[in-house]
C-alpha cells in the first residue's frame, strides 16, 4: 500500500483563501505592530513584535526608503519616519524626532 504525505502545501487554494489563512480566518487584515525605537551612542535602534515584519526607514520626507538591517547614525533633533510591513497585513507608520 502506498503511504500518502501531508506537507500543508496550500496551493489549491485561491489567493483570497490564502491571505484569509494568513488573517486567522478574520475579514480583514490584522495591523503590523509599530516598530520600537531607541536611541543610544548616537545610534538608533529598531524592532518590531509582529514575526516576519520588515521595517523601513527614512531620516526626512525627501529621503529615499532604506529597508533597516541595523542600528544607524542620527544627532538629537532628527526626524525619523518608520514604516512597519508584514505581507497580507497593514502596514503601520511611525514619525519621531530623536531627543
Amino acid at each position: 500500500m502506498e503511504k500518502k504525505y501531508q506537507c500543508g502545501d496550500k496551493g489549491d487554494l485561491n489567493e483570497m483563501e490564502m491571505v484569509r489563512s494568513w488573517w486567522n480566518g478574520a475579514e480583514n487584515p490584522p495591523v503590523t505592530a509599530e516598530a520600537a525605537v531607541s536611541f543610544s551612542e548616537g545610534k538608533v535602534t529598531l524592532s518590531c513584535p509582529t514575526s516576519s515584519a520588515l521595517i523601513g526607514w527614512r531620516k526626512s520626507g525627501s529621503d529615499s526608503w532604506k529597508i533597516y538591517t541595523g542600528p544607524f547614525e542620527a544627532v538629537l533633533g532628527d526626524s525619523i519616519y518608520v514604516n512597519t510591513h508584514r505581507i497580507g497585513y497593514d502596514s503601520a507608520k511611525k514619525a519621531i524626532v530623536v531627543n
